[in-house]
């Protein structure tokens, strides 16, 4: 065997037996030069005050022992028994000269077990890689486990706890039937350092019996936990919050691709926890991807919330067909003032909510600028038991974009929910893609004010009751009119779908705009209270009636209208032929307008309602002319052949 260190019980007290071969705390220290070779160890490896011994199994241990490689280039370590220590670590040589430190520990069929000390002394221990900085520049030390069970009763880290110099620290389990497990401390990836890695490869399997963390402080920065492979599986068993991905640093992230699995399990206390991505204000640009069929699973229970706590920039990525994250919880985007988060479901992926809590976006006061965007066929958010809320309590300026085949599902979709929630947006484009409210409505500005959702595209909404444009459920009239102004939905070469005897409700200070040549409903009334507006746009094609089902309510108790402004706006309609004339709005089967009790107006008063509404429409180009006849619930728009030429020119 060429340059081979044969370790047994023969060779034990020779080369280990020896005060150089501990460390002053006592540890076995294994020191490879550069002209060693691999190390072969046979028997049971126990480590203890006095020599090894390699012919028992394991009984009485000196848990203050413990077992640590130094060397430079690539090692490995064969099991051919098993062994149990209080810590394994590696770390790289102090030579400024000697290259990075990887050490390969085939333990296969084997079992090596890492427990606490007499004092219960748990901390930094277990199982841990450690880089090294040398002269000003970073050695990396690379730990793999292969095979084999490793029973660690305290922690498996890529850096010690605390330590900001044992950055560049690489641990990489892998293969099928190769374990971690048995983990009472935390699974963790950089804690205070740089540059770490944390690896699940092809088929393996870590338990995280306490928590995982990754990026634990804000000097974190640029660490990665990755689970990738048909089978490789991390499990959470949390004690208290499931996961902290990251916590505080900037940069760090969790990729979970290629079929693997994080998964959220309960404990013995039935408590599933919380996981973060991005926790605290210095967290900044952390992310967490589930990509080509790779797979979030908190479905059994447990949050996740992405940036929160004043975190920026957080994100969560699902992409691919067969990606998946389902969460029993809450998930929150953009939660405890945190901003600029985002959440990207692309190509078939898909976010699911299957418990009793629903998705929140820019969740409260300072929850600003958070964004989720759901974009491609087959890729879809599904909220099966609760509602979506975009801007929550003073969240401001969220978007929710859907496009190109995306689809968004809940029970009930609110838009600017709570007092101060103001300018969120959401958007529904292209052919294919849809939002719908599954069981109740939706509500664009239930107390906020300049929130909007928009249909455009061939897209479609649908909704199995109201749509509220400003206030909602006990509020509405004078109070929305305070409260919830400049709330819109806009409905562009789009489908509204949505139920007989189901409103539109247009609260005062907002607005129902409504245009293009492809507009297609399923004929709801139309409810405007005062101070309200309905505003019509066409496209380059023109423009299709928008058709109420029998009568719509745009008259107050003494016959005047409730909408404050109509707008009529055929500014890009530049193919304008016929006569002319066109329908904006008519009712079905050509009811009439009524007032709110229901009853309808005299031939008189229609005559001034007819005149009351040309009086405060507002026509772009001016020369537009627009025509009412309420008693049919219709309203029409003649341009002269002098406009159409202008236009045309």
């Amino acid at each position: 065997m060429k340059n081979m260190i044969l370790l047994s019980a023969t060779l034990a007290a020779a080369v280990l037996g020896t005060e150089s071969a501990r460390g002053a705390d006592g540890a076995v220290e294994v020191r490879w030069n550069a002209g060693d070779g691999d190390m072969s160890v046979l028997g049971n490896w126990i480590t203890h005050s006095g020599d090894w011994n390699f012919d028992d199994p394991v009984t009485a241990i000196d848990r203050n022992s413990d077992l640590r490689f130094y060397g430079a280039g690539e090692r490995s370590v064969t099991m051919s028994g098993n062994m149990t220590a209080h810590t394994l670590k590696i770390v790289p040589n102090d030579n400024p000269n000697d290259n990075d430190f990887k050490v390969t520990i085939d333990a296969t069929g084997k079992t090596l077990t890492f427990d606490v000390d007499d004092t219960g002394n748990e901390w930094n221990k277990g199982i841990v890689a450690a880089g090294k900085e040398v002269n000003g520049e970073w050695k990396t030390g690379w730990l793999v486990l292969s095979g084999g069970t490793f029973c660690v009763n305290t922690f498996l880290r890529a850096a010690s706890e605390g330590r900001t110099d044992e950055g560049h620290a690489r641990v990489t389990v892998t293969g099928k039937g190769t374990r971690v497990e048995g983990v009472k401390g935390d699974v963790s990836c950089g804690d205070n350092a740089t540059d770490c890695t944390l690896e699940i490869l092809n088929g393996a399997y870590v338990l995280a019996g306490r928590g995982l963390r990754n990026g634990e402080t804000a000097s974190a920065e640029n660490n990665e936990i990755r689970i990738s492979g048909e089978g490789s599986l991390l499990e959470m068993r949390p004690t208290g919050d499931a996961a902290y991905l990251p916590t505080a640093g900037h940069g760090n992230r969790v990729i979970i691709e290629n079929g693997g699995v994080l998964r959220n399990s309960k404990n013995e206390g039935d408590w599933y926890g919380t996981t973060y991505v991005g926790m605290a204000a210095t967290a900044v640009g952390n992310s967490m991807s589930v990509l080509t069929g790779g797979k979030l699973d908190l479905s059994e229970g447990g949050e996740l919330r992405v940036g929160f706590n004043q975190a920026s920039e957080s994100s969560l990525v699902v992409d691919g067909v067969g990606s998946s994250a389902v969460v029993f919880g809450q998930l929150a985007l953009g939660s405890g003032a945190s901003k600029k988060n985002t959440m990207n479901v692309t190509n078939g992926g898909l976010v699911h909510l299957n418990g009793y809590s629903g998705l929140m976006i820019g969740w409260d006061a300072g929850s600003d600028e958070n964004a989720v965007t759901v974009t491609g066929a087959g890729s879809k958010v599904q909220v099966d038991q609760a509602n979506i809320y975009l801007g929550v309590n003073g969240g401001c300026s969220n978007t929710l974009v859907v496009s190109n085949g995306g689809k968004v599902s809940s029970r009930h979709l609110f838009i600017g929910s709570g007092a101060a929630s103001c300018y969120n947006k959401a958007k529904a484009t292209g052919e294919g893609t849809v939002i719908e409210a599954t069981i109740f409505d939706f509500n664009i500005g239930n107390g906020g004010h300049h929130n909007e959702l928009v249909v455009e595209n061939g897209a479609t909404i649908k909704t199995l009751r109201d749509i509220f444009i400003g206030g909602g459920e006990g509020v509405e009239g004078a109070a929305a009119l305070e409260v919830c102004s400049n709330n819109t939905l806009r409905i562009y070469n789009a489908t509204l779908s949505q139920p007989v005897n189901y409103d539109i409700k247009i609260n005062g200070g907002c607005r129902l705009s409504v245009g293009g040549s492809r507009l297609a409903t399923d004929t709801p009334w139309l409810h405007a209270s005062e101070g309200s507006e309905l505003e019509f746009v066409f496209d380059e094609e023109g423009i299709a009636p928008f058709e109420t089902r029998w009568e719509t309510f745009l008259a107050k108790e003494d016959g005047t209208p409730t909408l404050a402004k109509i707008i009529i706006d055929a500014r890009n309609f530049v193919k304008m032929q016929g006569n002319g004339t066109f329908t904006l709005m008519q009712a079905k089967q050509g009811h009439s307008t009524r007032r709110p009790d229901g009853s309808e107006l005299t031939a008189e008063q229609y005559e001034a309602l007819n005149a009351a509404m040309k009086a405060r429409t507002v026509c772009y180009p001016s020369y537009l002319r627009p025509e009412f006849d309420m008693a049919h619930s219709k309203i029409m728009v003649t341009v002269p052949r002098m406009g159409m030429r202008i236009m045309i020119r």
